[in-house]
């Protein structure tokens, strides 16, 4: 329970930082210490609740285990009309009695009474008296009389409690005075408490009985502290508050978890961890080095290459080799000096023949994954295969791919070149369907080889959308991006919540942006995010706000482009792109019927566009947005092409037809061009001069 008042610290060294002779924080009265010591304020608590007058102490994680009156259990801001500077506890009974008030560690069993179940357990972080030293408490009386007597109580272990043997002062007025004690671990110095009796016949609680001398030291751990306040007749009341515990101990850093010697494989990752303890100043830096085994002699270690977190608590050393196999150690070092971790961890790196690791994969372009064992695609469309294999063993390793047109080996044979860890294939052709895989050998054998994975590559002819190469448009103007797919604009969508849309005007043209689902409707859209996805500028401020929000889709979304005419030729430019939380997000776009006519591929923090040139064979055209993640898709631009005129002769006559479009004519290929009014088919005699047709969008 996090109390509502007060300064509880569970860890000192975040919560407090009293460091050495000449640093003194002004929490609590500073111990002066040497510079191979600091002053710890393990725990304060001054009551000063910001709620009403009157509050039970459990509110800020004490308890009052035993009472014997009226407000003995409650902390004030002012009772029987004394106004107090600070709140405090009130302390009174009617009868000659005892109360404990206390607080535990959250790994505390008990309390005074009884040795009970605590059930409002503290952040109290515990004192170790192996580690701590001057531990000392304090505590501010007022308002008491003779017949008050207090004591400073604590439980050692989880288990008994003890009650000083010193007795407290109290004053009698209402100035707050501060007693302090310095914890003595002899038995002479505590009684141990006992309980017994059945309380008073007010509150039917149990009194706490101060019983004989602790028998033995105390030691071990602090886990629970307080007070024990005797009434020695009725009627009695004193306040207390501003109840503190400091120590001092060791400003060096201390190590809790020391880094342990490991075998690795060779290519493998070697990581080593060190933590240090909390109860001592943490330390201002890190340094990790590395010596030859036994030698006692090491030098820094820096991150770069094969190294990583040389100043951190945990280093880690990828694709290990022989070279790495030497003794590490790690250095923390704060005002007070320096600790270095001991024994020396050592990193044995044990000889190995090549052996596979992950067994070969297929990703396309830069999207890793993406990956899969087996893709088809079609040829043509610009898409980048990568083929990847990892073994571990002894360095160095050589490695040669292979490739087989069936997956048992047979006519088996070497790819020329092929002899990295990686293959790529750009823009492969129907030649290059069949199965790959890696053979890795090294100094103690080899070739030891991957699995087959397999790749097949349709003709081209067959894709019903033929893909461009992905366009970078980071640094194009919106002229530039606008212009960057064939035909005349026909339709766009802008898939974000812009109510109206917007349009974005290049020359004669005007870009109007539907956003209702009118001209393309998107399926699979998960989440709509309305700016802030676009961070680079085109130029055009409609166009960047447009770029500017997008949908989150999910792996299986779809865009369908509306209004189209069956056998007219358009071209759709694709923007799916996020560059916020997209980096890592993986994507491309694929004919919906078939996945094997697919894009390149390309990450969301990537900024490009892909454009589909299809022929529509219905009013819809389908396009799937595939992603490994979570796909962010932000507008689209549908442009149609113009059809080429068709002449045939029609007996004596010329007969021109066109699918659609404007029929222009001229009489001589440069024009000047005139416009046919006529609908197709367009019927006439040939006579001189000669005529030239074409058609014309919109």
């Amino acid at each position: 329970m996090q109390p509502a008042s007060g300064f509880h610290i569970s860890n000192p060294m975040k919560a407090t930082k009293l460091l050495l002779s000449s640093t003194c924080l002004a929490l609590a009265a500073c111990i002066p210490v040497t510079q191979a010591q600091w002053t710890n304020l393990v725990y304060q608590e001054n009551f000063n609740l910001p709620t009403p007058a009157s509050q039970s102490v459990t509110s800020v994680g004490w308890i009052n285990d035993v009472g014997g009156g009226y407000g003995s259990a409650r902390i004030f801001s002012n009772f029987h009309g004394v106004a107090y500077p600070n709140c405090a506890v009130n302390s009174y009974t009617i009868f000659s009695n005892n109360e404990a008030f206390y607080f535990t560690d959250i790994t505390a069993n008990g309390g005074p009474y009884n040795n009970g179940t605590v059930t409002n357990k503290m952040a109290f972080p515990g004192i170790n008296l192996a580690n701590e030293q001057n531990v000392t408490f304090s505590v501010d009386f007022n308002y008491g009389t003779g017949d008050t007597l207090p004591y400073f109580c604590v439980q050692m272990n989880n288990g008994s409690w003890y009650v000083s043997t010193n007795q407290l002062a109290v004053p009698g007025n209402i100035t707050f005075v501060t007693d302090t004690m310095n914890f003595s671990p002899t038995a002479g110095a505590w009684k141990q408490l006992t309980v017994s009796g059945t309380g008073s016949f007010l509150d039917n609680q149990t009194n706490v009985i101060i019983g004989g001398p602790a028998t033995a030291d105390l030691s071990g751990y602090i886990t629970g502290a307080g007070l024990v306040i005797q009434h020695v007749v009725g009627s009695s009341s004193v306040n207390f508050d501003n109840f503190t515990i400091s120590a001092t101990s060791s400003c060096l850093p201390a190590l809790s978890v020391e880094p342990t010697t490991t075998t690795n494989y060779p290519g493998t990752t070697a990581t080593f961890i060190a933590e240090f303890l909390v109860s001592r100043p943490i330390p201002t830096s890190l340094q990790w080095m590395g010596g030859a085994i036994g030698s006692g002699v090491y030098t820094n270690l820096s991150d770069g290459g094969q190294i990583s977190g040389s100043t951190s608590s945990v280093l880690q050393i990828s694709n290990v080799m022989s070279a790495n196999q030497l003794d590490y150690v790690l250095v923390g070092s704060n005002e007070c000096g320096s600790v270095t971790s001991s024994p020396p961890a050592t990193l044995w790196v044990v000889a190995l023949p090549p052996t596979p690791l992950s067994d070969t994969i297929i990703y396309p372009d830069d999207a890793p994954n993406l990956a899969d064992t087996s893709v088809t695609l079609h040829a043509g469309n610009h898409n980048v295969m990568n083929f990847t294999a990892l073994f571990i063993g002894s360095q160095p390793i050589s490695f040669q791919w292979q490739f087989s047109p069936t997956n048992d080996s047979t006519g088996v044979g070497s790819i020329p070149g092929a002899t990295n860890s990686s293959l790529t294939l750009s823009d492969p052709p129907t030649s290059a369907s069949g199965y790959y895989r890696l053979g890795a050998t090294n100094s103690l054998g080899g070739p030891a080889y991957s699995d087959w994975v397999d790749l097949t590559v349709l003709p081209a002819a067959t894709a019903h959308i033929q893909w461009s190469a992905k366009v970078p448009f980071n640094g194009l103007t919106a002229a530039q991006i606008l212009n960057g797919a064939p035909g005349a604009f026909f339709e766009a969508e802008s898939f974000n919540n812009y109510g109206a849309g917007l349009s974005v005007t290049n020359g004669t043209t005007v870009f109007v942006f539907d956003t209702t689902g009118v001209s393309a409707r998107l399926v699979g859209g998960l989440m709509v995010w309305s700016s802030g996805q676009f961070l680079g500028d085109s130029s055009d401020a409609n166009l960047n706000a447009i770029f500017g929000a997008d949908t989150e889709c999910t792996g299986g979304a779809t865009i369908t482009l509306n209004n189209l005419t069956a056998g007219r030729s358009y071209s759709a430019q694709l923007f799916a792109f996020n560059n916020v939380l997209a980096t890592a997000r993986e994507a491309n776009f694929s004919d919906a019927i078939d996945g094997a006519d697919v894009s390149q591929s390309f990450a969301m923090g990537d900024n490009v566009y892909v454009v589909g040139t299809f022929t529509a064979t219905n009013t819809t055209q389908t396009i799937s947005l595939n992603g490994n993640v979570g796909s962010y898709l932000c507008c689209l631009i549908v442009r149609a092409s113009a059809a080429m005129p068709v002449i045939q002769w029609s007996g004596s006559n010329l007969r021109v037809t066109w699918g659609y479009g404007t029929l222009l004519q001229a009489t001589n290929i440069t024009g000047p061009w005139t416009t046919n009014t006529t609908a197709s088919p367009y019927v006439f005699s040939p006579a001189a001069p000669a005529l030239f047709f074409r058609t014309q969008l919109p």
